[in-house]
């Protein structure tokens, strides 16, 4: 945020002013990006990974 008074300036009908801001930068974990996969992929990668669904009652 910057504030700029023109109390003591000369009044005009148009004030033409430069405001310099510095830049933000910001670091981001790596991620993986995969493409969609259809249902059977998507079952053959779980069926890989050897994930035993428990059925609790």
């Amino acid at each position: 945020m910057r504030r700029i008074c023109f109390k003591d300036s000369v009044f005009k009908e148009v004030y033409n002013i430069t405001v310099l801001l510095s830049k933000l930068s910001y670091e981001i974990k790596t991620v993986d990006i995969i493409p969609p996969r259809d249902l059977e992929q998507i079952q053959k990668d779980i069926e890989t990974l050897g994930f035993k669904r428990k059925i609790i009652f």
